[in-house]
């Protein structure tokens, strides 16, 4: 979590959940979550298709883009599905 925020990372996603299971800092549970959610406000996306976007990439040969996400208001909820979308 601290290389992330020294670089200012605004967003962590993979292609799994990032907390290793069992966790591994003794009396935390999901110690990525909760460093990332609460301490640095960074939103996750857990189990992206990672392998599609990095074959696209390579396919225009543009290693950058814009990454739009637009979550679903649910009251009261702490996640839900989103569709991120890659725009090249």
């Amino acid at each position: 979590m601290k290389w992330l925020r020294e670089r200012g990372a605004s967003i962590l996603g993979s292609d799994v959940v990032q907390d290793v299971r069992p966790s591994r800092v003794e009396s935390v549970n999901q110690p990525i979550h909760q460093m990332a959610l609460m301490a640095l406000g960074m939103p996750l996306i857990d189990n992206a298709d990672l392998e599609a976007l990095s074959e696209e990439a390579a396919r225009r040969r543009r290693w950058t883009y814009l990454l739009t996400i637009n979550p679903p208001r649910v009251p009261g909820a702490t996640g839900g599905p989103v569709n991120p979308i890659a725009t090249f």
